[in-house]
């Protein structure tokens, strides 16, 4: 049961972060790919681990193994660009005018985060020995 729930996280973390985040001013939607480009700041490129992680991690759990720290990296990105933002004080326009799939993005990467401490096979299976 935990594996779905992490392969289903892993599948809505990636389409939520090719969805639009915000509307930047000039008219353009900005999604967690295009954000590095759009801010130009160094730190946000570590925002392509995310669909990176997520991918290995999909594949690790398709295989019936446990994706280890690739799962949590598969979070962390998203939720260190909000956090950065808000301890920058510059998330105002970001979270003020983003688009739900923004707010949905951040929420999933919290929640890879907190289930990633949970393994992704259950008790009864491991004492069959399976």
């Amino acid at each position: 049961m935990m594996r779905l729930l992490k392969l289903i996280l892993l599948v809505l973390l990636c389409i939520t972060f090719f969805l639009p985040w915000y509307n930047a001013f000039g008219g353009e939607d900005v999604t967690g790919w295009t954000i590095p480009s759009y801010e130009e700041v160094s730190v946000f490129y570590g925002l392509y681990a995310t669909p990176l992680f997520a991918v290995i991690s999909f594949f690790i759990l398709i295989s019936g193994r446990e994706p280890g720290g690739f799962y949590f990296l598969a979070g962390l990105p998203v939720l260190s660009f909000w956090v950065l933002l808000f301890l920058a004080d510059a998330a105002y326009v970001p979270w003020n005018y983003s688009y739900s799939p923004g707010r949905w993005c951040l929420g999933l990467s919290i929640l890879v985060i907190v289930t990633s401490l949970f393994p992704a096979r259950s008790c009864k299976r491991r004492r069959q020995g399976l």
